[in-house]
């Protein structure tokens, strides 16, 4: 009788509390929003407030511009367009808000808004994560041995990929590769060989690595027979 080999899932999301100084760095999951903040000090006016919001890695690179009342979208990089705009809730306090809606892996960078009437500037580092649950499958199978087939698209920062036993203890990946597609998202596939008579199951584990700035993604699946 051939070997059936039956897949379980388990997924696991864990955010762990960020240690990170406020208002330096702010990490938000891919597609959801960004709200950096930015304290140009007391008497913030919106009607009178010049500012000037950019990417320190792209030149020119406004992400938004604000003058007197109104943004201004003539040197705005393209794939910023109607993703960035500021609120101003927080002007007693000295504070405007640069939000981000749907967050790319390529939105990472450190961002600098300057308010020259002010002779006032901020610079806050913004971070993505993403995660996705794996594949895995029967590669093929020759007498006691099963390779195993494991591959998960859509992560950032790149994870690490491991390959445990029945018993939790690790096993050699033959293989590992990594490739990054068109929007900074990791795609990593992997490939074991299990002796059949030494393990009923094999499992895929995807992990984040370590950052204090990023929450802890483990992703992890099953495969029994």
């Amino acid at each position: 009788v051939k070997n059936v080999w039956k897949l379980n899932f388990i997924f696991i999301d864990v955010f762990s509390g960020l240690v990170a100084p406020p208002s330096t760095v702010v990490t938000v999951r891919v597609g959801t929003e960004a709200v950096l903040p930015c304290h140009l000090g007391q008497g913030v006016n919106s009607s009178t407030l010049r500012m000037e919001c950019v990417r320190s890695d792209l030149s020119p690179g406004f992400v938004f511009v604000w003058v007197e009342g109104r943004e201004r979208l003539e040197h705005k990089l393209r794939s910023y367009l109607q993703r960035t705009s500021v609120l101003f809730s927080g002007m007693k306090l000295g504070y405007v808000f640069l939000q981000l809606t749907n967050v790319t892996a390529l939105d990472e960078g450190t961002y600098i808004c300057r308010a020259p009437r002010l002779r006032q500037r901020c610079s806050v580092q913004l971070l993505a994560f993403a995660s996705s649950p794996p594949a895995v499958s029967v590669v093929r199978e020759v007498g006691h041995t099963a390779e195993l087939w494991c591959e998960s698209a859509g992560w950032h920062p790149k994870p690490d990929v491991s390959w445990l036993d029945e018993t939790g203890e690790p096993l050699p990946a033959e293989r590992v590769e990594t490739l990054r597609d068109a929007d900074g998202l990791f795609r990593v596939s992997s490939r074991v060989r299990v002796d059949k008579r030494r393990s009923n199951s094999a499992t895929c584990r995807l992990q984040t690595q370590k950052n204090r700035n990023f929450p802890d993604e483990v992703v992890v699946k099953r495969i029994t027979r």
